[in-house]
C-alpha cells in the first residue's frame, strides 16, 4: 500500500501519483513514489515549486511568502530525508535541494533581515545543496540586502554545513565536503561582498 499526502497552496490532495496546482498565478508540481512521503507547499504570487520524492518517509515543506517570483526545487531519493524551504522578503529567490541517501536534512531560509537597525526585504538570493550518503545536515540562511550565493556539496556520512549570509548582501560561499564527520560553518555579514571557499575530505 502506498500512502502519500500532498498539500498545495490552500488545497489538500490525496494521491498515488503526481499532483499540480495553480494559486495566485503560482505553480506547484509534486511527484512522489514510495510510502508515507509528505509534501507541503504554500505560495503567495507568481511562485514556482517542484518537488520529486522517491522512497519512504520523506518530508518536503516549501513556503513561498515573499512578494513574488520565488523558485524552489526539491529532489529527494531514499528514506527519511527532510527538506525545508522558506522564501520571503521581496522575492526572486532561488533554492535547489537534491538529496540521495537516508536521513539527510536540508534547510534553506531566504528572507529579510536588518542592516544598521533598518529592516530589509531581501531578494535575489540563490542556494544550492547537494547531499549524498546518510545523516548529512545542511542549512542556509540568506538575508540582508540580498544577492547572496551559497553552494553546498556533501557526500559521505554525518557531515554538517551551515551558512549564514546577511548584512549588505552580495556574499558568496562554497562548501565541498566528502567523507565522514566533517563540519563547516560560514557566517558572512557586515556591508557584504564577502567570499568564502571550504574544501574538506
Amino acid at each position: 500500500m502506498k500512502l502519500q499526502r500532498t498539500t498545495i497552496a490552500t488545497a489538500v490532495a490525496l494521491a498515488l501519483g503526481a499532483s499540480s496546482a495553480m494559486a495566485s498565478n503560482s505553480y506547484s508540481d509534486v511527484q512522489q513514489s514510495g510510502d508515507y512521503n509528505d509534501a507541503t507547499v504554500s505560495q503567495n504570487s507568481y511562485d514556482t515549486s517542484y518537488i520529486d520524492q522517491s522512497g519512504d518517509d520523506n518530508d518536503a515543506v516549501v513556503t513561498q511568502a515573499g512578494y513574488r517570483s520565488n523558485m524552489s526545487t526539491v529532489d529527494q531519493m531514499g528514506d527519511d530525508n527532510t527538506a525545508t524551504v522558506d522564501q520571503g522578503g521581496w522575492g526572486y529567490n532561488d533554492s535547489y535541494i537534491e538529496q540521495a541517501g537516508n536521513s539527510n536534512t536540508a534547510t534553506v531560509d531566504q528572507g529579510g533581515g536588518t542592516l544598521l537597525g533598518v529592516a530589509l526585504a531581501s531578494e535575489n538570493n540563490e542556494s544550492t545543496i547537494y547531499q549524498s550518503g546518510d545523516n548529512n545536515d545542511a542549512s542556509v540562511a540568506q538575508g540582508g540586502l540580498g544577492f547572496n550565493d551559497s553552494y553546498i556539496d556533501q557526500s559521505g556520512y554525518d557531515n554538517m554545513a551551515s551558512v549564514t549570509q546577511t548584512g549588505g548582501g552580495f556574499n558568496g560561499s562554497n562548501i565541498f565536503q566528502s567523507g565522514d564527520d566533517n563540519e563547516a560553518t560560514v557566517t558572512q555579514g557586515g556591508f557584504g561582498f564577502n567570499d568564502s571557499y571550504i574544501d574538506q575530505s
